[in-house]
């Protein structure tokens, strides 16, 4: 079992403590028991959002061609042909 001590706001800890003793019980395993399901659906949700942004990147990775993918559909240049862009280019 895994323990955190975390320090939060006076007015938020009295309004959660109120609420797990309105929703669960005034026993101080209801206060664990309400902070694991509230740190679970934390969690959960955080995954969802970072599940539906890998899967819109991983979309927009496939929707966007690549240099590559350009390359191939490009048509075959002749081989003999002297390539007079670059012949005599001098770089610095």
């Amino acid at each position: 079992m895994g323990r955190i001590v975390a320090t939060v706001d006076d007015k938020v800890e009295k309004k959660f403590r109120i609420t797990v003793i309105k929703v669960k019980g005034m026993k101080p395993s209801d206060v664990s028991a309400a902070v694991e399901e509230a740190m679970q659906l934390w969690s959960k949700s955080h995954s969802k959002k970072e599940q539906e942004e890998d899967q819109d990147s991983d979309k927009l990775e496939q929707d966007t061609p690549t240099l590559k993918d350009e390359k191939s559909t490009e048509e075959p240049s002749d081989t003999n042909a002297k390539d007079t862009n670059h012949a005599d280019a001098k770089f610095f």
